[in-house]
């Protein structure tokens, strides 16, 4: 069987890695481009012994980059999370880990310039249409990787890079505040509903254990048994429900165990996010 070469660039962005990807060198056809990434990554094995995955979801992640065409944008940054065992595909979420690897990825590929001591690049994330704007160190017009920064969750230290978020506030339900409260009561659970960058809810680390009993209440919606608090199916479900409908709404799904029109049209479109 022949194989087609497809140059990239092995980075990892803050906490998370994979490949960067130059958008002309991959198909235009997002099923097409799906089968080459599960193949790429060695979806569909615990370890992806047959690809450079990682075996965990932050080491499947993909970034596809090309000069943009949106008049404030230098860089479009397509984001791609391809699942671990499954051999899918996510192009929905986008992902800030990924996004701080994308202005030095893209200067490597040659897709921008590179300014003499630090340089900015304008980056649209196509899957959500946040814009960002990106800032690296590049002295003599050369990325530096080499720097005195450091991050939980990675050892070492490394160059800075700065990401400014432009116009966060409401970018995927049209409102800062979803359901238009400071604090909702959910389940008895008091929690904030927020929209920047993506919606997230917040809630009290205190209530983890609860938060686990509640996400039980929507195994129907998850459609597979819940295993752990961080089940992501099910927390999508939670998430995607309370900054969708109104905490009453929300409330009501939960005791009948049903999800209304605008939770299940939510739970299709970006990832929410649940934090404690």
């Amino acid at each position: 069987m022949s194989q087609t070469s497809i140059p990239y660039i092995f980075m990892r962005g803050g906490t998370s890695r994979g490949p960067y990807f130059n958008r002309a060198d991959l198909p235009t056809d997002l099923n097409q481009l799906a089968k080459v990434l599960v193949s790429v990554l060695g979806s569909g094995h615990p370890l992806n012994i047959d690809g450079i995955g990682g075996g965990n979801p932050v080491t499947t992640k993909v970034a596809i980059l090309s000069k943009s065409k949106d008049s404030w944008a230098d860089i479009d940054y397509f984001f791609a999370q391809v699942s671990v065992e499954d051999g899918l595909v996510d192009f929905k979420p986008t992902c800030g880990n990924i996004l701080s690897g994308v202005a030095s990825a893209a200067i490597e590929m040659g897709l921008h310039p590179a300014d003499n001591g630090e340089t900015s690049i304008a980056i649209k994330a196509v899957n959500t249409g946040a814009e960002i704007l990106a800032k690296v160190q590049t002295p003599n017009r050369k990325i530096s990787y080499t720097g005195d920064i450091a991050i939980d969750g990675v050892p070492g230290l490394s160059s800075p890079v700065e990401l400014n978020f432009m116009k966060v506030s409401g970018s995927s339900t049209g409102k800062f505040l979803p359901t238009g409260n400071l604090t909702d009561i959910i389940d008895d659970i008091p929690v904030t509903c927020m929209d920047v960058a993506m919606p997230m809810v917040i809630a009290p680390a205190c209530f983890a254990d609860v938060i686990a009993a509640v996400v039980k209440i929507v195994l129907p919606l998850a459609a597979r048994p819940i295993t752990t608090s961080s089940d992501p199916t099910a927390m999508l479900v939670i998430c995607a429900a309370a900054v969708s409908a109104s905490s009453s709404a929300f409330s009501a799904a939960l005791s009948r165990a049903e999800a209304p029109p605008a939770i299940k049209k939510s739970a299709l479109g970006s990832t929410p996010r649940i934090c404690s």
